[in-house]
């Protein structure tokens, strides 16, 4: 950049030698002066023409720029929507409660006058209204209360398709439908479009929203986006009570739109100063167009600091012709007649003219700028909240998920965070803490499974009763700085706690806990919008202690139920050894449907039985204590196996026709009686539906003990057979359900095959050794996730007679 003085001393000479060449010649150049005067009108009319040209954009973008923000009171609206429907979820107890409410607030907020929510019936193959809501000023009374009472199977009528597809469907004028049985009465009421969306969960449709109104409408794709995401809250709310949303507005598009929305339009001259400034330059910048003519720009509106690169890229641009920022938007800071500066989107045009003329179109983007931030903070805050909901719903091991949870929500919500949960005895004990700081992470973890005592935490104490959140700006009290213990205030004076929020974890109306979220060294200062946001996270947590809660308490009723319905401990049967095996299906917080059972039936005489009944939960208990009660009763009044199964089939037969006639309720059984041979033991067996017990023999033969009989429950007359064999020294009897032979490795099934191939190495082995290696073998062909229960019973007749032989128990 040349100096200054330099710059001054051309333009001096330059001025010299003009005056001197306009003293000789003014007289003989006055026609040229008025010539040249002439072309710079030109040259004005052609900058006005500019000028009107430019102002034709700004108008047509001002247009855009409407529309834009119609686009986004339209997502904003939509936003609203997904954060009531979620906090609607989080405030419910059942989809009953909350079915009405979602409806409600969809309807109110985008305009649809009915709305319906379908549950689907996998078992009977429909769909059934679930719940139903109208705006109460129109009458659409008789749709309604048909709509309530009414059945759809897949693929009939709206919420069939829907079923069917497992996609959005939207019907334009229903009336016109060839597909929607409700035409007419949608009709005589008014009723038009029509719009359904599933409620799908892991790619099952749970159920179908169903939206009408009285306009004939075309299909949104934008409302379509949003209500497959409710569709999903919805989905994961019937599973597990809960939900969370998304945002779906293009950042970058109404970037692009907004962008080229300029209003004001400011000129200069070769010399950097002002020669038009209009109105919107007037408004945007404070200087009236009569002050700013004639100053130098930079002085007026570019910040002090920016003013010599903007003086150096004026002296560049007419020594080199070339100027960096021309012809293109670029985004910076500029400054108003009172000091304040503000952001800027600007674009620079040369004026084809001599010497050169600059013209500036300006837009302040003070409200985008911060439209941008909401977005992002909005954004972040639904991310967040949807990988927060991600990880609470992953496990029902609510240990396990909170102290994930207290490290996702640092540091976002906090530099470390407690979580409590309230115990029996009304005190709150802590059970998951998190920092941000791996190298405090250890320190803060020193705080787990300390006990809160309430007399001392009023805070917490307060919160628990009234179940609002509350910010602490005095974080002490709420981090357990006040505690009896030295220790614990030891650890939170090293943790660090300016200042809190204290969440309730409130689920469905009962108060679990609270979460503590604290800013220890940082500058963070926390907000109503803070609060706002660990309220949802509080809500999310609550569901998922509350479903653990829940689940914690099934599974032990169903492990109690199950041992139940199992013998404890297997007898001693003089001259044999008995070994079983039950390996239960799934989490353990259903009843299986395998049992086995063994007992005596005579002074030397045995039962054992090992049987399948269908279905799980509490129905398959119900029925297995039948069969194996109503065995052991007909085993003392029969001594044929054939006639014990036939008396347990006419007890099914009674029950079902008491309970309902339609109830299928069956079971397989497989019942053997023992008693003593001269050279081991005798047995008798039948089958009633089961698979036939197996008979590995000392020398590798294997047999089978049985034939195949019918399902017991089924027929009146079931077709049974016994037959009787005798064990000798070496011999081993195999009974097991069908869990054994059915285990799949993808499409690859264990089968009888391998059960027999395996059988053949068991030669040799107690009845102990050969339990364990099938049970085994099931298991490891299904590494180790039975999709059935598995119930195993051997029995082996030693080498020698060795009265009183243990029994295994089951393992």
């Amino acid at each position: 950049m040349p100096p200054v003085e330099e710059i001054l001393e051309r333009r001096l000479d330059r001025e010299r030698r003009a005056r001197k060449q306009a003293e000789a010649l003014l007289e003989e150049k006055s026609r040229e002066l008025f010539k040249a005067n002439r072309e710079l009108q030109y040259a004005m009319a052609e900058l006005e023409a500019r000028v009107a040209q430019r102002t034709a954009e700004l108008s047509e973008a001002n247009r855009q720029l409407l529309a834009e923000i119609e686009d986004r009171r339209r997502g904003e609206r939509q936003l609203s929507i997904q954060h009531a429907i979620g906090r609607i979820l989080a405030e419910s107890t059942t989809l009953a409660e909350a079915a009405p409410r979602i409806l409600e607030s969809v309807c109110g907020n985008l305009g649809w006058d009915a709305a319906s929510i379908w549950i689907a019936d996998p078992v009977a193959g429909v769909l059934r209204c679930h719940a139903t809501w109208r705006d109460p000023i129109l009458n659409v009374d008789e749709f309604i209360e048909v709509t309530g009472r009414l059945e759809f199977a897949a693929g009939v009528g709206l919420p069939g398709r829907v079923w069917a597809s497992g996609l959005p469907t939207w019907i334009p004028d229903v009336v016109s439908d060839d597909n929607f049985p409700r035409a007419p009465v949608a009709a005589r009421n008014g009723l038009h479009a029509a719009v359904g969306f599933p409620i799908v969960l892991r790619g099952n449709v749970l159920g179908v929203l169903e939206f009408f109104s009285r306009k004939i409408r075309s299909p949104d794709e934008s409302l379509i986006t949003m209500m497959g995401t409710i569709g999903t809250q919805i989905a994961q709310f019937i599973e597990s009570s809960e939900a969370a949303a998304a945002l779906r507005e293009s950042h970058a598009r109404s970037r692009a739109m907004l962008s080229s929305a300029l209003d004001c339009v400011v000129s200069m001259d070769h010399e950097g100063r002002v020669i038009e400034f209009n109105p919107a330059a007037e408004r945007t910048f404070g200087y009236a167009r009569s002050d700013a003519i004639g100053k130098e720009l930079a002085t007026l509106i570019i910040p002090p600091e920016r003013r010599d690169e903007h003086r150096g890229a004026l002296v560049r641009y007419l020594d080199t012709g070339t100027g960096a920022i021309l012809d293109q938007r670029i985004e910076m800071e500029a400054m108003r007649a009172d000091g304040s500066r503000f952001p800027v989107e600007i674009a620079v045009t040369a004026v084809d003219s001599s010497p050169p003329l600059f013209t500036g179109f300006i837009r302040d983007i003070t409200e985008e700028k911060a439209a941008e931030q909401a977005v992002r903070e909005s954004r972040e805050r639904l991310s967040f909240l949807a990988e927060a909901s991600a990880l609470l719903s992953s496990s029902l091991n609510y240990q396990t998920v909170l102290e994930r949870f207290a490290n996702l929500v640092v540091p976002t919500l906090g530099d470390w965070c407690a979580v409590d949960v309230l115990e029996d005895d009304g005190n709150l004990q802590r059970v998951a803490v998190g920092h941000a700081d791996a190298a405090k992470r250890e320190v803060a973890r020193k705080l787990n499974g300390a006990r809160i005592d309430l007399t001392e935490g009023h805070l917490l104490r307060d919160v628990l009763a009234s179940g609002e959140a509350v910010l602490a700006p005095d974080g002490n009290e709420a981090c357990g700085g006040n505690s009896p213990d030295p220790e614990q205030r030891e650890i939170v004076a090293e943790l660090g706690c300016r200042n809190a929020m204290v969440v309730p974890l409130v689920a469905r109306g009962r108060t679990l806990g609270v979460l503590t979220l604290v800013a220890s060294t940082s500058a963070r200062d926390y907000t109503a919008a803070d609060l706002s946001l660990a309220e949802d996270v509080g809500r999310r947590a609550a569901l998922a202690v509350d479903n653990a809660r829940l689940y914690r308490e099934r599974t032990y009723v169903a492990r109690t139920l199950q041992r139940s319905l199992l013998p404890p401990h297997l007898p001693n049967i003089p001259g044999i050894d008995v070994a079983a095996r039950y390996h239960a299906a799934g989490e353990g917080n259903e009843v299986g449907g395998d049992f086995y059972d063994l007992f005596r039936t005579g002074k030397e005489d045995w039962a054992i039985l090992i049987g399948d009944v269908c279905g799980k939960g509490a129905d398959a208990a119900a029925l297995t204590a039948l069969a194996r009660y109503t065995v052991r009763a007909a085993a003392m009044q029969a001594r044929k196996p054939s006639r014990v199964l036939a008396m347990l089939n006419e007890a099914l037969l009674a029950n079902a026709v008491t309970r309902d006639s339609m109830d299928q309720r069956f079971c397989t059984v497989a019942y053997t009686r023992v008693r003593p041979a001269e050279n081991g033991v005798r047995i008798t067996s039948t089958s009633g539906g089961h698979p036939v017990p197996l008979v590995l023999r000392a020398d590798g033969r294997l047999e089978t003990a049985c034939k195949v009989g019918t399902l017991i429950g089924v027929l009146a007359h079931p077709t049974l057979s016994d037959e009787t064999i005798e064990l000798g020294p070496g011999d081993l009897l195999v009974l097991y359900t069908d869990g054994v032979t059915e285990a799949r490795a993808g499409a690859d099934v264990f089968g009888e095959d391998r059960l027999r191939e395996l059988l053949t190495t068991c030669g040799g082995m107690d009845a102990g050794q050969a339990a364990e290696r099938i049970e085994r073998a099931a298991l490891d062909f299904q590494s180790g996730q039975p999709r059935d229960d598995i119930a195993i019973i051997v029995v082996h007749v030693p080498e020698r007679d060795l009265p009183g032989v243990p029994a295994a128990g089951p393992g």
